[in-house]
Protein backbone atom coordinates (compact mmCIF):
# COMPACT_ATOMS: atom_id res chain seq x y z
CA UNK A 1 0.00 0.00 0.00
CA UNK A 2 1.82 3.20 -1.40
CA UNK A 3 0.07 6.33 -0.45
CA UNK A 4 2.54 8.53 -1.90
CA UNK A 5 2.14 11.11 -4.34
CA UNK A 6 4.05 14.77 -5.92
CA UNK A 7 1.84 17.55 -5.67
CA UNK A 8 3.39 20.73 -7.97
CA UNK A 9 3.39 24.13 -7.45
CA UNK A 10 0.90 26.20 -8.88
CA UNK A 11 0.61 30.10 -8.96
CA UNK A 12 -1.90 31.86 -6.72
CA UNK A 13 -4.54 33.04 -8.48
CA UNK A 14 -6.34 34.39 -5.70
CA UNK A 15 -6.14 37.39 -3.25
CA UNK A 16 -5.27 36.72 0.23
CA UNK A 17 -8.28 38.66 1.26
CA UNK A 18 -10.32 36.16 -0.38
CA UNK A 19 -8.26 33.16 0.24
CA UNK A 20 -8.71 34.71 4.53
CA UNK A 21 -12.43 34.43 3.51
CA UNK A 22 -13.17 31.54 1.67
CA UNK A 23 -11.11 30.04 4.63
CA UNK A 24 -13.62 31.28 6.79
CA UNK A 25 -16.49 30.73 5.66
CA UNK A 26 -15.86 27.06 5.12
CA UNK A 27 -15.06 27.11 8.77
CA UNK A 28 -18.33 28.55 9.72
CA UNK A 29 -20.38 26.46 7.78
CA UNK A 30 -17.95 23.31 8.97
CA UNK A 31 -19.15 24.45 12.82
CA UNK A 32 -22.76 24.74 11.95
CA UNK A 33 -22.86 20.93 10.03
CA UNK A 34 -21.86 18.87 13.23
CA UNK A 35 -21.25 19.53 16.98
CA UNK A 36 -18.55 20.88 17.97
CA UNK A 37 -16.18 20.22 14.66
CA UNK A 38 -13.11 19.64 17.00
CA UNK A 39 -14.43 16.49 18.58
CA UNK A 40 -12.32 13.79 18.10
CA UNK A 41 -13.48 11.26 14.70
CA UNK A 42 -12.35 7.64 15.86
CA UNK A 43 -13.26 6.28 12.67
CA UNK A 44 -12.47 8.79 9.35
CA UNK A 45 -13.18 5.37 7.08
CA UNK A 46 -15.96 4.57 9.04
CA UNK A 47 -19.22 3.37 6.81
CA UNK A 48 -16.93 2.79 3.30
CA UNK A 49 -14.23 0.40 4.04
CA UNK A 50 -15.13 -3.16 3.84
CA UNK A 51 -13.31 -6.32 3.40
CA UNK A 52 -11.95 -7.50 -0.02
CA UNK A 53 -11.60 -11.05 0.69
CA UNK A 54 -14.98 -11.46 2.76
CA UNK A 55 -17.10 -8.68 1.16
CA UNK A 56 -18.11 -7.16 4.63
CA UNK A 57 -17.43 -3.74 6.71
CA UNK A 58 -14.51 -2.85 9.15
CA UNK A 59 -15.34 -1.73 12.25
CA UNK A 60 -13.33 0.21 14.37
CA UNK A 61 -11.51 -1.77 17.19
CA UNK A 62 -9.17 -0.86 19.86
CA UNK A 63 -6.53 -2.77 21.57
CA UNK A 64 -3.98 -2.01 24.09
CA UNK A 65 -0.75 -3.66 25.42
CA UNK A 66 -0.22 -4.81 28.70
CA UNK A 67 0.74 -2.33 31.59
CA UNK A 68 0.47 1.00 28.30
CA UNK A 69 -2.07 3.48 28.85
CA UNK A 70 -1.81 4.13 24.96
CA UNK A 71 -4.80 2.68 22.95
CA UNK A 72 -4.66 1.62 19.30
CA UNK A 73 -6.92 2.25 16.62
CA UNK A 74 -7.21 -0.92 14.05
CA UNK A 75 -10.21 -1.85 11.52
CA UNK A 76 -11.54 -5.12 11.88
CA UNK A 77 -13.33 -7.39 9.43
CA UNK A 78 -16.99 -7.82 10.78
CA UNK A 79 -16.55 -11.59 9.41
CA UNK A 80 -13.42 -11.72 11.38
CA UNK A 81 -14.56 -10.77 14.76
CA UNK A 82 -17.99 -13.28 14.32
CA UNK A 83 -15.82 -16.06 12.81
CA UNK A 84 -12.13 -15.76 14.13
CA UNK A 85 -9.43 -14.29 12.98
CA UNK A 86 -8.56 -17.42 11.01
CA UNK A 87 -11.38 -16.97 8.93
CA UNK A 88 -10.23 -13.94 7.19
CA UNK A 89 -6.35 -13.60 5.76
CA UNK A 90 -7.05 -9.28 5.96
CA UNK A 91 -8.65 -9.47 9.67
CA UNK A 92 -7.35 -5.94 10.96
CA UNK A 93 -5.40 -2.93 9.46
CA UNK A 94 -3.91 -0.42 11.47
CA UNK A 95 -6.46 2.42 11.06
CA UNK A 96 -4.06 5.44 11.10
CA UNK A 97 -1.61 3.94 8.38
CA UNK A 98 -5.00 3.02 6.10
CA UNK A 99 -6.52 6.25 6.97
CA UNK A 100 -3.29 8.17 6.39
CA UNK A 101 -2.93 6.45 2.73
CA UNK A 102 -6.04 6.88 1.61
CA UNK A 103 -6.61 10.56 2.59
CA UNK A 104 -2.89 10.84 0.77
CA UNK A 105 -4.15 8.88 -2.19
CA UNK A 106 -7.40 11.17 -2.41
CA UNK A 107 -5.28 14.59 -2.63
CA UNK A 108 -3.21 13.19 -5.05
CA UNK A 109 -5.91 12.34 -7.22
CA UNK A 110 -8.33 15.57 -6.52
CA UNK A 111 -5.54 17.41 -8.88
CA UNK A 112 -4.97 14.78 -12.02
CA UNK A 113 -6.38 15.74 -14.99
CA UNK A 114 -8.08 12.41 -15.41
CA UNK A 115 -10.28 13.04 -12.28
CA UNK A 116 -10.93 16.91 -12.94
CA UNK A 117 -12.24 15.82 -16.41
CA UNK A 118 -14.60 12.95 -14.83
CA UNK A 119 -15.62 15.74 -12.54
CA UNK A 120 -16.58 17.86 -15.38
CA UNK A 121 -18.90 15.29 -17.47
CA UNK A 122 -20.67 15.03 -14.21
CA UNK A 123 -21.04 18.40 -13.96
CA UNK A 124 -21.99 19.15 -17.37
CA UNK A 125 -24.74 16.16 -17.39
CA UNK A 126 -26.20 17.75 -13.90
CA UNK A 127 -25.60 21.97 -14.94
CA UNK A 128 -25.58 22.77 -18.44
CA UNK A 129 -24.07 25.74 -17.39
CA UNK A 130 -21.29 24.13 -14.81
CA UNK A 131 -17.28 25.79 -14.67
CA UNK A 132 -15.91 24.50 -17.66
CA UNK A 133 -12.74 22.02 -16.82
CA UNK A 134 -9.71 24.46 -16.24
CA UNK A 135 -12.14 26.29 -13.22
CA UNK A 136 -12.80 22.86 -12.23
CA UNK A 137 -8.77 21.66 -11.98
CA UNK A 138 -8.45 25.36 -9.98
CA UNK A 139 -10.86 24.53 -7.38
CA UNK A 140 -10.26 21.20 -6.65
CA UNK A 141 -6.55 22.16 -6.28
CA UNK A 142 -7.18 25.04 -4.04
CA UNK A 143 -9.51 22.78 -1.93
CA UNK A 144 -6.75 19.99 -1.66
CA UNK A 145 -4.58 23.42 -0.21
CA UNK A 146 -7.78 23.82 2.84
CA UNK A 147 -7.75 20.00 3.79
CA UNK A 148 -4.91 20.52 6.89
CA UNK A 149 -7.34 23.05 8.47
CA UNK A 150 -9.90 21.38 8.48
CA UNK A 151 -11.59 19.93 11.86
CA UNK A 152 -11.41 16.33 11.72
CA UNK A 153 -15.19 15.70 11.59
CA UNK A 154 -15.45 17.83 8.48
CA UNK A 155 -12.87 15.82 6.66
CA UNK A 156 -14.78 12.79 7.83
CA UNK A 157 -17.88 14.61 6.00
CA UNK A 158 -15.09 14.45 2.99
CA UNK A 159 -14.59 11.39 2.98
CA UNK A 160 -17.10 9.74 3.08
CA UNK A 161 -19.08 12.21 0.38
CA UNK A 162 -16.11 11.46 -2.42
CA UNK A 163 -14.96 7.95 -1.81
CA UNK A 164 -17.45 5.03 -2.59
CA UNK A 165 -15.94 2.00 -1.48
CA UNK A 166 -12.21 1.29 0.42
CA UNK A 167 -12.02 -2.17 -0.43
CA UNK A 168 -9.06 -3.87 1.40
CA UNK A 169 -6.92 -6.98 0.53
CA UNK A 170 -4.16 -8.47 2.28
CA UNK A 171 -1.79 -7.41 -0.76
CA UNK A 172 -3.25 -3.63 -1.59
CA UNK A 173 -6.46 -1.33 -1.34
CA UNK A 174 -8.67 0.06 -3.62
CA UNK A 175 -10.40 3.35 -3.61
CA UNK A 176 -13.42 4.09 -5.75
CA UNK A 177 -14.56 7.49 -5.99
CA UNK A 178 -18.02 8.86 -6.99
CA UNK A 179 -18.01 11.27 -9.45
CA UNK A 180 -20.94 13.47 -7.85
CA UNK A 181 -19.60 13.41 -4.75
CA UNK A 182 -17.08 15.44 -6.22
CA UNK A 183 -19.01 17.64 -8.15
CA UNK A 184 -21.04 18.34 -5.33
CA UNK A 185 -17.85 19.34 -3.31
CA UNK A 186 -17.17 21.75 -6.35
CA UNK A 187 -19.70 23.48 -6.05
CA UNK A 188 -20.21 23.77 -2.19
CA UNK A 189 -16.31 25.61 -2.64
CA UNK A 190 -17.63 27.55 -5.59
CA UNK A 191 -20.83 29.01 -3.04
CA UNK A 192 -18.25 29.86 -0.64
CA UNK A 193 -15.82 31.36 -3.27
CA UNK A 194 -18.50 33.63 -4.28
CA UNK A 195 -19.44 34.51 -1.30
CA UNK A 196 -15.89 35.93 -0.51
CA UNK A 197 -15.62 37.64 -3.38
CA UNK A 198 -19.06 39.21 -2.87
CA UNK A 199 -17.83 40.10 0.93
CA UNK A 200 -14.66 41.69 -0.27
CA UNK A 201 -16.46 43.97 -2.97
CA UNK A 202 -18.52 45.19 -0.34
Amino acid sequence: MDGSGYIGEHQAVISQEVWDQVHAILSENCRERANRQRAKVPGLLKGVIRCGHCGTAMGITYTKKKGATTHYRYYLCTHAAKAGYEACPVRTVPAGEIEASVVALLRCNLITPEVAARTYREARGLAPDAADEQDIILHLRQFNDLWDELFPAEQARIVKLLINQVTVYSDQVDIALRADGLYALLDEWRGAHEEAHHDAAC
